[in-house]
């Protein structure tokens, strides 16, 4: 059994094709991202926090300004209206427009230093980040590939101080299965794959 856009290094074998296009592994994968829900930036967050928090803190405040109107007798209409008009100018309609501009002004200063970035957002998202690990070849690898510690029967186990018991022959035998090397009539490995 094979998935689709498997690669094959050495062998042969027979297929039977079982699923086909969206039905694939690869397909369901495809899928998958086509239905991922945009998540909102911590910006996004925070600006729908605050406003359900002064929507709350206005309609409290207007409800507070109705009834004191009310107990000092004056008109139901006008002090109707009047906690309306403190309601509308309580409401900043001006803070999605300036937190796109501040958004935008992030961007600009990105592009001065070659940096583009395709989504508003994004400029947001990577102004919270507090750590951004990368890696190119060599850079934190340092071209090297070691096994530094070893997992066996639920237990972590320092390379270093693995003694030569039967860990250690599990572990050479189970690296043996995984590779197709061969030794030469001289001796000397012949490694193919692994």
């Amino acid at each position: 059994m094979a998935f689709s856009s498997s690669m094959v290094t050495y062998g042969r074998g027979k297929g039977i094709v079982t699923e086909t296009g969206m039905h694939t592994e690869v397909g369901k994968i495809a899928s998958m991202i086509n239905e991922v829900e945009e998540t909102e930036t911590p910006l996004q967050q925070r600006l729908n926090s605050l406003g359900k928090t002064l929507g709350i803190a206005c309609i409290v405040i207007c409800v507070v300004i109705f009834l004191i109107g009310i107990a000092y007798g004056k008109n139901i209409i006008d002090m109707f209206m009047t906690a309306v008009s403190l309601a509308v100018a309580a409401i900043p309609e001006g803070l999605a427009a300036v937190s796109t501009i501040v958004l935008a002004i992030g961007m600009q200063r990105m592009a001065k230093k070659n940096a583009i970035v395709k989504k508003l957002p994004a400029v947001e998202t990577l102004g919270s980040s507090s750590v951004i690990c990368s890696d190119k070849t060599g850079t934190l690898t340092q071209n090297k590939m070691t096994v530094q510690k070893v997992f066996y029967n639920s237990k972590v186990y320092d390379l270093d101080n693995v003694e030569k018991t039967e860990l250690l022959e599990k572990l050479v035998y189970a690296n043996m299965l995984c590779n197709d090397t061969k030794i030469t009539e001289n001796g000397e490995l012949n490694r193919r794959s692994y």
